[in-house]
C-alpha cells in the first residue's frame, strides 16, 4: 500500500500496515528526475513482494513522466 503525502510527491509505502519507505521525487527544469528511497524497515521492506512491487510502481511512473517532459520539450 502506498500513501501520499498530499502537500508533496513523498510517498509512503507500507507492508502489513506498517510503513517501511518513504520515496520522494523531484522533477528538474530539464525535466530529469531526481529519486529518493529511504528504507525505514529493511527486513520488511525487502522481505515484501507488495512493498518491492509498490517501489517499482513509484519508479515506474517517475519515469513516465519524466519521458513525457522530454518529449513535450522535444516539440518546440
Amino acid at each position: 500500500m502506498i500513501k501520499q503525502n498530499s502537500k508533496t510527491q513523498n510517498k509512503t509505502i507500507y507492508a502489513d500496515s506498517v510503513a517501511v519507505a518513504t520515496f520522494d521525487s523531484t522533477m528538474q527544469p530539464d525535466g530529469q528526475a531526481q529519486l529518493s528511497l529511504s528504507i525505514i524497515d529493511p527486513e520488511k521492506f525487502h522481505g515484501s513482494e507488495e512493498a518491492q512491487k509498490d517501489f517499482q510502481g513509484c519508479v515506474d511512473s517517475v519515469t513516465a513522466e519524466s519521458k513525457q517532459v522530454m518529449t513535450d520539450r522535444s516539440k518546440f
